[in-house]
């Protein structure tokens, strides 16, 4: 196999690529790029840690066809150092590799096709095609809700379900829930016109990367029984689903509330963001904020062995006066994702789950549940 590439095309190329090689993997082939290239100078680049994968069609000038694989992040860090304009690759019969540059040359080993891990299909006949921008943005909304690691494998994914040109998006870590939803212009693909399943948490980090804010080409989304596959542009996306049923949210969430309480989303980010410098302290093994709720002042406070805060936000306050705990992290990712500058915090006493909801008409498609945790005051 030999082939020219343009180093720029190369680098681009490869940036998505190696956010499906597994460092840790225990086999060539999930640290590796399959590289296969044809007689028509296509060249198709292909990594898959045999849960995601990408692969794209790099324009190059193959002067020998091959398939070989190759150590992905040795090549990225390669070809990121070479001088020239241009990159030779070429493997020899011995799995040899030679990567020229101008005048360096750089020799490494490869290793045969044969070993990479089988591909899925990546064609679909169903699915639907939405802009890349609003799918970002679904996903942002509710990703550090997504559990890890969680003995419930539903619940180390997003839920993503398409009706009717409506996207909503759900995620639970099992201390909180975060539910979006959305009017979207969606075009089906196929027959099918409702979707409903359940991404990794990693794929959907990775889908977050590849998926673009300013683009105005659409995502094109196709699906089967285990996969479901991405088109962005030259870039081709696929992750394993999450098999099962996603737990019943919309019984979860409470409706319902005695108190709530509006006010000022940078306000209050702001001062539980100054409480996390004390509850963020490694050392301590703590890491809750204290909420009072009294007349139409958030009383905000944070203590540790060494130092402590307090701080006050003005709000509008309806319903009984109120102390409350909460994981300090947990309720800074609920607050910095709900996406308005005023929003409504709904409770009913210090031992059930808050909601917080833009304060605004649309305040029944976002919803964000943090459960408190129960202290002594």
């Amino acid at each position: 196999m030999k082939i020219r590439f343009t180093k720029s095309v190369l680098s681009e190329a490869l940036k998505p690529l190696l956010n499906t090689v597994s460092v840790k993997s225990s086999t060539a082939s999930g640290e590796s790029v399959l590289i296969q290239a044809y007689d028509d100078d296509r060249v198709v680049m292909t990594t898959f840690d045999n849960e995601k994968g990408t692969q794209t069609v790099v324009e190059a000038e193959v002067q020998e066809p091959g398939a070989y694989m190759i150590n992905a992040m040795k090549l990225d860090q390669i070809v990121r150092v070479c001088d020239d304009v241009e990159v030779l690759v070429q493997v020899d019969s011995s799995l040899g590799v030679q990567i020229e540059s101008g005048r360096a040359q750089t020799k490494m080993i490869a290793n045969s096709a044969d070993d990479f891990a089988t591909i899925p299909d990546l064609s679909g006949d169903s699915g639907f095609e939405v802009a890349q921008s609003v799918f970002k943005k679904m996903l942002q909304k509710v990703h550090f809700a997504i559990g890890v690691n969680d003995q419930r494998t539903i619940l180390n994914g997003c839920l993503v379900e398409i009706e009717d040109n409506k996207m909503l998006v759900v995620a639970s870590d099992g201390f909180r829930i975060a539910r979006c939803e959305t009017e979207v212009d969606i075009t089906n693909i196929g027959n099918e016109q409702k979707f409903k399943f359940i991404v990794p948490g990693k794929s959907v980090n990775e889908l977050i990367k590849l998926l673009s804010d300013e683009s105005e080409e659409n995502a094109r989304v196709y699906m089967n029984k285990k996969f479901m596959i991405v088109v962005v542009g030259k870039f081709t996306f696929f992750t394993k689903l999450i098999e099962g049923e996603y737990l019943d949210f919309d019984r979860i969430i409470v409706k319902n509330h005695k108190i709530k309480v509006r006010v000022n989303k940078y306000e209050l980010l702001n001062a539980l963001e100054r409480a996390a410098l004390v509850t963020e302290e490694k050392f301590i093994g703590q890491s809750h904020v204290k909420i009072t709720i009294e007349d139409q002042i958030i009383k905000v406070t944070a203590m540790s062995t060494i130092s402590s805060l307090y701080d006050e936000v003005e709000c509008e306050h309806e319903g009984e006066d109120l102390f409350i705990s909460f994981n300090n992290r947990f309720l800074i990712e609920c607050v910095r994702a709900c996406d308005a500058e005023n929003i409504l915090l709904s409770l009913n006493s210090s031992f059930s789950a808050m909601n917080i909801t833009p304060d605004d008409e649309d305040s029944d498609n976002d919803v964000y549940m943090v459960l408190p945790i129960k202290i002594a005051g």
